[in-house]
């Protein structure tokens, strides 16, 4: 349905969670129903189909907009190809970068360690997941309504809103970071207690993304998705090659440092990139560093003796 994509582009929050929350409703209710009758693997399969189908009714029903047709229109087409030819690019280099991790690790450490990473990596990559939703559903449809480029008072509009939300992400990340290790304990046997000091590690590389993901919708929202895919690209290709480097010496320890050190070697770039359209913001970029930095380190001084465990016992 269109009227998704363009309820998210007027950030139509009220109307976007209720049909969220709806469907999600009904489709838990039908799933649980298919489960107790069928008794098979096939509900979730038939379940999750009907709740997409539910989804799509509701959005029709509950959001405003036109109706949809079918029609061609060449500019049109033109302009999507023109835009989403980088677009299928920059996805790729997107999955690389969220997977490249767990396939070079795949190479040298046992089954049973990359268990326990893949562990620590799931809970970790939380705050990533709910950074990813919010800057597609807030800042970028922000970023598309108050361009940086026309005037100070939109950068001062764009400022505030990411610091908020930069903030509370930093915040999330740094409360896993902080639980890592007593969340896996109640959640997991014995058995796989190293996935907590990893869970912390990841937390901490995460940070950097997570203070310059906004960069990437600001770029999308300003229709420069040949930028966004160049610095998409370039950040994977950083990112594979640290990680091999760094996995090589260090093991599983390695591949806990290299996303982070990947965004920070690789900010001059964002920074050039989006400076060009009026949307880098240095100051604020620095007083996250800082904080990150200090916030680290009070966080591995706390968990020392854990860390210590997967330096001794896992590099190599």
């Amino acid at each position: 349905s269109m009227r998704l994509a363009s309820a998210n582009r007027h950030i139509a929050l009220g109307r976007l969670t209720l049909m969220e929350l709806g469907s999600q409703v009904i489709g838990l209710a039908v799933l649980i129903v298919l489960a107790w009758w069928l008794r098979s693997v096939w509900a979730l399969v038939i379940g999750t189909l009907i709740g997409a189908t539910i989804k799509t009714v509701l959005s029709h029903r509950i959001l405003p907009g036109h109706r949809d047709r079918l029609g061609w229109n060449r500019d049109a087409f033109a302009e999507i190809f023109h835009f989403g030819k980088y677009i299928f690019i920059s996805s790729t280099a997107g999955f690389l970068i969220n997977n490249a991790d767990r396939a070079v690790l795949g190479k040298f450490i046992t089954i049973g360690e990359l268990g326990v990473y893949n562990i620590g990596y799931f809970m970790a990559s939380v705050p990533l997941m709910v950074c990813f939703q919010l800057g597609g559903r807030v800042l970028m449809p922000l970023f598309a309504k108050t361009p940086s480029r026309e005037g100070p008072a939109n950068r001062r509009k764009i400022r505030q809103a990411r610091a908020l939300l930069t903030a509370g992400l930093i915040g999330l990340g740094f409360l896993f970071a902080l639980t890592g290790e007593w969340l896996i304990d109640v959640l997991y046997e014995a058995e796989y207690a190293l996935a907590g000091p990893i869970m912390v590690l990841l937390s901490l590389t995460y940070l950097p993304t997570l203070l310059f993901n906004a960069y990437g919708d600001l770029l999308l929202a300003a229709g420069r998705s040949r930028s966004f895919t160049l610095h998409k690209v370039v950040l994977g290709s950083v990112q594979l090659a640290v990680l091999i480097l760094l996995v090589r010496e260090y093991g599983i320890l390695g591949a806990t440092v290299a996303p982070g050190l990947s965004a920070l070697l690789v900010y001059p770039l964002t920074a050039w990139l989006v400076h060009r359209e009026r949307g880098w913001d240095p100051l604020l970029d620095l007083g996250f560093l800082i904080v990150i930095i200090l916030g680290a380190a009070g966080v591995l001084a706390l968990h020392d003796s854990a860390i210590a465990e997967v330096v001794q016992g896992m590099i190599g």
